[in-house]
């Protein structure tokens, strides 16, 4: 088995994370999520593993627009110029960056 934190933001500035357990020699293609299936489907997808939320909030006052992980360190830029620090692993904030100046919009963290 392969374990993965996948983690994705939202328009509402939330950050949701989720542990994803994947059984090995599983391929991209392979992986489905099931609330996507339709609930009329006459067979349900065989499952290949599972992913289990291990934590949400509220990361920036405007829509997440981009994040970057590293380790156990997880980087997200909002649209209100705000870059916050996280560690997944921790499920704790570091701290934000502020923007000074009003700057431009953030669209990439590498």
């Amino acid at each position: 088995m392969v374990q993965v934190v996948l983690v994705c933001g939202g328009y509402e500035g939330q950050l949701r994370g989720y542990q994803l357990t994947v059984h090995s020699g599983t391929t991209a293609d392979e992986i489905t999520l099931t609330s996507m299936q339709s609930p009329n489907a006459a067979s349900e997808p065989e499952m290949v593993g599972k992913a289990v939320p291990i934590f949400a909030l509220l990361a920036h006052a405007g829509c997440v627009r981009a994040l970057s992980c590293g380790g156990e360190l997880l980087v997200s830029g909002g649209s209100e110029h705000t870059i916050g620090v996280y560690n997944v692993r921790k499920r704790r904030e570091y701290g934000k960056l502020l923007q000074q100046d009003g700057g431009g919009a953030l669209n990439c963290l590498r």
